[in-house]
C-alpha cells in the first residue's frame, strides 16, 4: 500500500479542521502530498471567499507540518466534484458529520455516496488528532479480502498495537466454529511476518458492527479499519452496511477500505491537470520543506 496523495474536505468548522489536521499527520507519515478542498452541503452565506481562506489554511498546514499542500480552488458543492477529485487521491479524509447528513432519500448520506463511488479508502475523523494512531482495531471476516485489509492497516499509520477482531453470529456459533475462527485469525496474524508493533487477535459473538464497537470501547482503539463491498444504492438503503452501522456508534476514527480499491494513477492526475489548464481554472499550491 502506497499513499502518495491525500485529499481532505473541510467547511472550516471545528470538525472539518480536525479532518485537515489528521490528513496532514497521515501525509507526514507517508511523505505524501496533501490536497484540501472546501465542501459543504449547504453554502454558508457569511463566508465571502472560501477559496482565499482555503489558500491560507494550505499555507498554515505546510508551514506547521513541512509538507506539500495544495488548495483546490474549483467549486465543490456536489458529491460528483468530490468523487472526481478523489480519482487522483490515495486517501479521502472527511469529518464524522458527513455520514449523518441525508441528502436525498434514495441516495443516502454524503458518506454513503462517497464510499460507494470513490475508488480510494475513506477515513472518517471523529477525534481531535493529537498523535499517530496508537491502537488500531481491524474488523475481519477471515476471508482472502481480509488479508489485504490487514496488510493495508499495517502500512497505514500504526504506532504500537494492532488487533484483528472477528465477530461470529450467535445463530451459527458453536465451540468448534469459534476455535476455527481463532485459528484462522492466528494464521492471518502470522502471515504478516515481523512487524514493528504488537499484533493481537480476538473473537466475539453477535452482530459484527455492534460487537466491533463494543471491542473498540473495551480496548480503547483510536482507529477502526473495516472493509467495504460495493453494493447498490437500494441495497444500502434497505439493509444498511457494516461501515454505516458502525459509524452510528463509533467514538474512534473509522477507515473504510473498499475491497476493490485501487491506487490513483499518474495518468489520471495528468488528465485532471490538463482539464484545469484548458478551462482556466487553477489551484493554489504551497510547498514548505522541513529544515534539517
Amino acid at each position: 500500500m502506497t499513499i502518495r496523495s491525500v485529499l481532505a474536505l473541510t467547511d472550516f468548522s471545528a470538525q472539518g479542521e480536525q479532518a485537515l489536521e489528521r490528513a496532514a499527520l497521515v501525509a507526514v507519515e507517508h511523505c505524501a502530498q496533501l490536497r484540501i478542498m472546501y465542501f459543504v452541503d449547504v453554502p454558508n452565506p457569511n463566508l465571502r471567499d472560501p477559496f482565499e481562506r482555503l489558500a491560507q489554511r494550505a499555507q498554515q498546514l505546510a508551514r506547521r507540518h513541512g509538507i506539500s499542500v495544495e488548495a483546490v480552488s474549483r467549486p465543490s458543492d456536489t458529491v460528483d466534484r468530490v468523487v472526481a477529485e478523489s480519482a487522483c487521491a490515495d486517501l479521502l479524509v472527511i469529518d464524522h458529520r458527513h455520514h449523518r447528513i441525508l441528502m436525498r432519500f434514495w441516495q443516502g448520506s454524503t458518506f454513503d455516496q462517497l464510499v460507494r463511488r470513490c475508488q480510494c479508502p475513506v477515513l472518517v475523523v471523529t477525534r481531535e488528532p493529537l498523535r499517530r494512531y496508537r491502537r488500531v482495531l481491524v474488523a475481519v471476516d477471515v476471508s482472502d479480502a481480509s488479508r489485504e485489509l490487514v496488510r493495508y492497516a499495517c502500512a497505514f499509520d500504526v504506532e504500537s498495537e494492532l488487533e484483528l477482531f472477528h465477530s461470529q453470529s450467535t445463530l451459527h456459533e458453536t465451540t468448534e466454529s469459534r476455535r476455527q475462527a481463532e485459528e484462522r485469525l492466528v494464521r492471518l496474524s502470522e502471515s504478516l511476518g515481523p512487524t514493528r508493533y504488537r499484533v493481537r487477535t480476538s473473537v466475539g459473538h453477535g452482530d459484527p458492527s455492534r460487537q466491533t464497537f463494543v471491542q473498540q470501547q473495551a480496548t480503547g482503539a483510536d482507529l477502526v479499519v473495516v472493509g467495504k463491498n460495493r453494493v447498490s444504492t437500494l441495497a444500502d438503503f434497505l439493509f444498511g452496511g457494516f461501515a454505516q452501522r458502525l459509524l452510528s456508534w463509533a467514538t474512534s476514527d473509522v477507515l473504510v477500505v473498499p475491497h476493490d480499491h485501487r491506487a490513483s494513477s499518474r495518468a489520471a492526475a495528468n488528465l485532471r491537470i490538463k482539464a484545469e489548464l484548458g478551462d482556466g481554472r487553477g489551484s493554489f499550491s504551497v510547498v514548505q520543506q522541513k529544515t534539517p
